[in-house]
């Protein structure tokens, strides 16, 4: 096939938000960058997320202090430059008869988080500072969990994704506005190697025309999210099986009882309800579906909330990567080079493990695929202005 007239210096699988950050974030350092998607931009894992920009603040319980800063930096990016799309929820986290010991971590992590980031710079805005509740104020905001042995709460504030398609329309017009090229409907299906391993061009299929496509590039950044490991395996069958796809999912339920702030429920595994339009968003769940176990779930870990006979409006799913551990997530991004595995050279899979740093996490493959910088001047915006990293 004729290749494509334009050369690319790197052209991106994937439109998620991990594509969609990669893509601007490499043209604002003056690439030439293609961002290829099969379907709508955002249309897979992202939109299927639970829609929460995670600030760390979780990261106290491990007193993981550097991914909780890392996530507060990134939370605040977000804040600043997608107003009206993203906006504070109060979060709480009841402290049952058996939690002694969280009480005390908590303000010790609710400390370090005002210090970290006011040192880095980067508070978020309108973000209260964490702190801790008493068992009456918690049950001013929580009458439910009256019957339960609670005895007070932690509470701090994340930031919630308000409408997901406009933010990734936001994101789309950021990478165009960047100088990345992005185009829907086309299907990768593959890379054409040179005499010296290196890629040549990206082969695809345009679904409208149903015609083949070829698109020369020396670099190819596979960010294809649910078809990461598919992908992968049809540019480098021979490679390591690097991700294995374990299925996340959440609950929209219809409900009577108005959520005041999401809770992190439950004695064991915590799980996680907010407020939505419509009743309560309920997760994440991992492995196959089983929604009345989920329920069931749910209905011991918050018996007040009588979530049993909630009704289920829909479920939204996805994948993550899975963890040695089954059924458990994994917690590390993964930034793999074919080449380096005896594939093609130029080939590289990233899969990130949180919405809230993919684009701390495509700075940092830049950085692993460009190490010298720049390979031309970048064009200044004040669209993209942005805070330092």
């Amino acid at each position: 096939m004729p290749p494509d007239a334009e050369a690319y210096d790197a052209v991106i699988a994937g439109g998620g938000i991990q594509g969609l950050t990669l893509a601007t974030e490499a043209a604002m350092r003056g690439l030439r960058v293609l961002l290829l998607e099969a379907g709508a931009f955002g249309g897979g894992s992202t939109a299927a997320s639970y829609g929460i920009v995670h600030g760390g603040f979780r990261y106290w319980q491990d007193l993981d202090m550097v991914r909780l800063l890392r996530s507060r930096i990134e939370q605040a990016w977000y804040l600043r430059n997608f107003a009206g799309l993203v906006r504070p929820l109060r979060c709480v986290l009841p402290f049952y008869g058996s939690d002694r010991a969280k009480p005390k971590l908590f303000a010790i992590a609710a400390m370090m988080d005002r210090l970290g980031s006011t040192m880095a710079g980067h508070a978020a805005p309108d973000l209260p500072a964490p702190r801790l509740l008493g068992r009456a104020e918690l049950l001013d905001l929580a009458p439910w969990l009256a019957a339960q042995p609670v005895r007070g709460a932690g509470c701090w504030h994340d930031v919630e994704i308000v409408d997901p398609p406009a933010l990734v329309d936001a994101m789309v017009a950021r990478a165009r506005h960047a100088g990345a090229t992005c185009l829907s409907g086309i299907v990768v299906q593959g890379v054409r190697q040179g005499e010296n391993g290196r890629i040549e061009a990206v082969l695809a299929l345009d679904t409208a025309s149903g015609e083949p496509r070829a698109f020369p590039t020396p670099v190819m950044v596979n960010c294809a999210g649910a078809g990461l490991a598919e992908l992968a395996r049809a540019a480098h069958p021979q490679g390591p099986a690097f991700f294995t796809p374990l299925p996340a999912w959440n609950l929209h339920l219809t409900h009577d009882k108005p959520l005041s702030a999401a809770f992190a429920i439950g004695t064991g595994k915590r799980l996680f309800v907010r407020p939505s339009a419509q009743g309560l968003h309920a997760g994440t769940f991992y492995g196959a579906q089983d929604i009345p176990a989920a329920l069931a779930a749910l209905d011991a870990a918050a018996p007040g909330l009588v979530l049993a006979r909630a009704r289920v409006q829909c479920v939204s799913q996805g994948v993550v990567p899975e963890a040695a551990r089954k059924l458990e997530p994994a917690h590390r991004d993964i930034i793999l080079d074919h080449g380096r595995q005896g594939g093609p050279r130029g080939l590289f899979s990233v899969s990130g493990v949180k919405l809230t740093t993919a684009r701390w996490l495509s700075r940092k493959v830049i950085a692993r695929i460009w190490p010298g910088g720049q390979t031309r001047p970048a064009q200044p915006s004040s669209y993209l202005a942005d805070a330092p990293a």
